[in-house]
């Protein structure tokens, strides 16, 4: 027969120890001790769970979802970072991560009113050199009318001095 083993289990209460004897044999303590060697608490982090302790096999520790190491206890709000490798502080992050992003959207936004004067600026300078560009062609129209009257004029005269000379 097999060697008997009395173990107590206790278990404490806010108010009272209660206690239970369970009688297993030798055979019976290395199979859970066996069964337990293999079993160790981890902390569960993914989109589904923040922070979770949860007993799992010791090869599943340090491989998703299960952190290598418990979080701080100074975390208010603790989620692993698996990029990273880190523990951090989950709404800290969502507060870090708006500031950053707000600070970019600052700084895209000067940067695009830069922008948007220098166009302004362009558009001035191009709106300016039209207006050169067609006065000058009005000029250029009025010197060529000028000039066609006068050599029309010229010619009118000289058609009439040769005529009177033909005479």
């Amino acid at each position: 027969m097999a060697d008997e083993t009395t173990t107590t289990a206790t278990t404490e209460t806010a108010t009272a120890e209660a206690t239970t004897d369970l009688k297993v044999t030798a055979d019976q303590v290395e199979l859970i001790q066996g069964l337990l060697a293999d079993w160790t608490y981890g902390y569960r982090s993914d989109t589904e769970v923040s922070c979770k302790r949860e007993a799992v096999l010791k090869d599943s520790v340090g491989k998703y979802p299960y952190a290598p190491e418990a979080p701080s206890s100074d975390l208010k709000d603790p989620v692993y970072d698996w990029v990273n490798n880190c523990w951090k502080d989950k709404s800290f992050d969502t507060i870090s991560e708006l500031t950053e992003r707000a600070q970019q959207l600052e700084a895209s936004k000067e940067t695009l009113e830069k922008e948007n004067a220098s166009l302004v600026q362009m558009m001035i300078l191009i709106s300016s050199n039209i207006g050169k560009l067609t006065q000058a062609l009005a000029n250029l129209k009025t010197a060529q009318a000028t000039q066609a009257t006068n050599n029309t004029a010229s010619s009118t005269a000289s058609a009439g001095t040769t005529t009177t000379e033909a005479q």
